[in-house]
């Protein structure tokens, strides 16, 4: 830092100086602080060392946050009404301190997200595309009127205090959304403290009506703003009467068609820079702030009477777009070549002259056809048969999955009825993808699924399932095609079935949060993601051939975990390890028919302490019954020498086993 100012000081009227989030190191030249006009000077979250220089007037605000300075905080400048210096290594700084504000924004520290949130924000990232990497489930998340200051992950999110979202602000971040078609998921229906979400200028390019379907289904969304994006097609009406959104922000998109009834819920409505057509319609009450110029409307006075009138508004010619419409089924949309090429300069560009650059072009517009137009089938009547004994043996509550329902079709949207909730079939009717989410399942996957040749993806992510992972797992290894395979924050146990990691076809696995013991075997090399964070594995992360993208293995009772991913060496179990009462490492702490699973409890979240216990391996069906079928498991119901474990065959999910000791 001192190199870095040496010459700072002959500019004698510099009253601000900013050079925080840096790589500055080093000590804080007196010559520095000591400017006569400086007023304000932040440098926190760099690595800056040594002690704090005499402080003087006219210094009014100071933030040395997030540094490795020592020594005590000098005496302060009268001056001085603001100043930050936590997360340093002084040894006092009440000099500092005294000028906080009465509530520091420090004080209100970041949180884990809830579990069922914090999954729903999972599927958000992967069905979005987004790819900041500190959106796991460890990650704290920010709590609203929380220092940004403090280490926390999520993001651009914000979180209310019991850990649930309230705030996405993901603005201008090239390359976060370029998925071939983002949209939100179901899932997001599930996170109802969110009341904003701002996503501008991210260069989003894919249809509206399906991108933003589900937002309809939030209950507290108060404020969104897609603006500067390139969505296209029209605007769909459940949209714009959401009761609690009082602002919405659709400008300089493509979008075209007419615009729906406005909500008398409206407070703020800017639909500027598209290719909106008609009148503006005549909203139930007047807005108090409403923007629709450079659209193709040919009357926009009841938004604004500032912009009423055709030299607002585009030219004929500008408007004369898709010539002149697109047949039924088709969509008015950009050309993808054109926008994959705006995307390529944008990696040759800063973030800012992209985004700069992305705003000038004009993009030709061609009839597409409408993810609309994607119409369910029906399922194949053996694929059809094979996923309802899946039904049956994984106890999938869902009432639509039946002989003869409309499958949902890959790249198709939720607003078209159909049938077979979280399945998406191909245009053969063939199911490709299981997402049950947050649900509750129980049993194990049936031996039919070996028809299920189209099958690639699998997610049964926080469903509340207790079982043995070899019981469980047995006959996904017979799916032909599985390349996806993601069943974390259960309560799934016992060892890692080999069959499972050596399947040629498997590329992603993720078994997080769940309660698997023993040592992992042999990894196959075609597998490039592998996350089992927050286990009870045991030995040393096994050498292998794969080459991975990604590796996570914290959280486990490691002896070494190098292989997957260095970083997470330091990140094992610190105690916990002596599950069912027997050290880590032992080789069968259970005996030979025996394995350690969780005792949970109605109330048990995924991925908590629980206590663990012996039971019978296998599934097999207990030599003493249960004395009363109960849905909730007590001791009492057992004979002695026996126990109540969670279990489908018997006693309503629970069931007597003996106890391995």
């Amino acid at each position: 830092l001192k190199a870095f100012t040496q010459h700072l000081s002959a500019v004698s009227g510099l009253q601000h100086f900013d050079m925080a989030y840096n790589f500055l190191y080093g000590s804080i030249p007196a010559a520095l602080v000591t400017m006569p006009a400086l007023t304000t000077l932040a440098l926190f979250v760099n690595y800056l060392t040594g002690s704090i220089p005499q402080l003087v007037s006219p210094l009014v605000g100071l933030i040395l946050a997030s540094n490795y300075l020592s020594s005590s905080f000098p005496t302060p400048p009268t001056t001085l009404a603001s100043c930050f210096a936590s997360s340093t290594c002084l040894t006092d700084f009440t000099g500092c301190r005294g000028f906080l504000r009465p509530m520091s924004i420090d004080s209100v520290p970041p949180r884990l997200m809830h579990t069922s949130a914090a999954v729903a924000m999972l599927l958000l990232r992967r069905s979005l595309g987004v790819t900041f990497t500190d959106w796991t489930a460890a990650s704290l998340c920010l709590v609203s009127g929380g220092s940004m200051l403090t280490p926390h992950g999520w993001t651009g999110v914000r979180c209310d205090s019991q850990g649930h979202p309230i705030a996405i602000d993901i603005a201008a971040t090239t390359g976060q959304f370029l998925l071939p078609a983002p949209s939100f998921p179901s899932v997001v229906s599930t996170l109802q403290a969110l009341s904003s979400i701002a996503l501008p200028g991210n260069s989003i390019y894919t249809e509206f009506k399906a991108f933003a379907w589900h937002l309809s289904r939030l209950t507290s969304l108060k404020h969104l703003d897609l603006s500067s994006n390139v969505l296209y097609g029209p605007i769909h009406s459940s949209l714009l009467t959401i009761p609690t959104l009082t602002s919405l922000t659709l400008s300089g998109n493509d979008l075209t068609g007419s615009i729906p009834a406005v909500g008398s819920q409206l407070l703020s409505l800017s639909l500027s820079s598209n290719y909106l057509s008609s009148s503006f319609p005549t909203p139930s009450t007047p807005l108090p702030a409403c923007s629709a110029h450079t659209n193709c409307l040919t009357d926009v006075s009841v938004c604004n009477t500032s912009e009423a009138g055709a030299g607002n508004q585009r030219s004929a010619s500008e408007c004369a777009i898709c010539g002149g419409g697109c047949a039924e089924g088709e969509v008015c949309a950009p050309n993808l070549m054109v926008m994959r090429r705006a995307q390529s300069m944008q990696s040759t560009q800063s973030t800012q002259s992209a985004m700069a650059a992305l705003a000038t072009l004009s993009y030709p517009m061609s009839c597409f056809t409408s993810r609309d137009s994607f119409l369910p089938v029906a399922m194949a009547p053996a694929a059809a048969a094979a996923m309802l004994a899946l039904k049956k043996s994984l106890h999938v509550p869902f009432t639509d999955w039946l002989q003869g329902a409309l499958c949902s079709v890959e790249r198709g949207t939720d607003s078209t009825t159909h049938g077979w909730t979280a399945v998406t079939c191909n245009g053969e009717g063939h199911p490709t993808a299981i997402a049950i989410n947050l649900q509750k399942l129980s049993g194990s996957f049936s031996s039919q699924v070996s028809v299920l040749t189209a099958l690639t993806h699998i997610s049964l992510i926080n469903d509340r399932i207790v079982a043995e992972m070899g019981v469980l797992a047995a006959n996904l290894p017979s799916i032909p095609n599985l390349q996806y395979l993601d069943i974390s924050y259960n309560f799934i146990y016992g060892p890692l079935p080999t069959a499972i990691l050596a399947k040629d076809t498997l590329t992603f696995i993720s078994l997080a949060s769940n309660y698997l013991s023993g040592s992992i075997p042999a990894v196959g090399s075609q597998i490039s993601e592998l996350h089992l964070p927050h286990n009870y594995l045991t030995g040393t992360f096994p050498s292998s051939g794969a080459t991975f993208a990604s590796c996570t293995c914290a959280d486990n009772c490691l002896q070494s975990a190098v292989n997957c991913n260095a970083g997470d060496d330091a990140l094992q179990r610190e105690s916990g390890c002596d599950i069912c009462s027997h050290a880590i490492g032992t080789v069968q702490p259970c005996g030979a028919n025996g394995v350690c699973a969780p005792e949970v409890s109605p109330a048990a979240e995924p991925g908590s302490l629980l206590p663990m216990t012996c039971h019978a391996s296998g599934g097999k069906k207990s030599k003493r019954a249960c004395k009363k079928k109960r849905s909730v498991c007590h001791p009492l119901q057992c004979g002695a020498g026996y126990f109540c474990v969670p279990f489908v065959r018997s006693c309503k999910g629970y069931k007597c086993v003996k106890l391995w000791r």
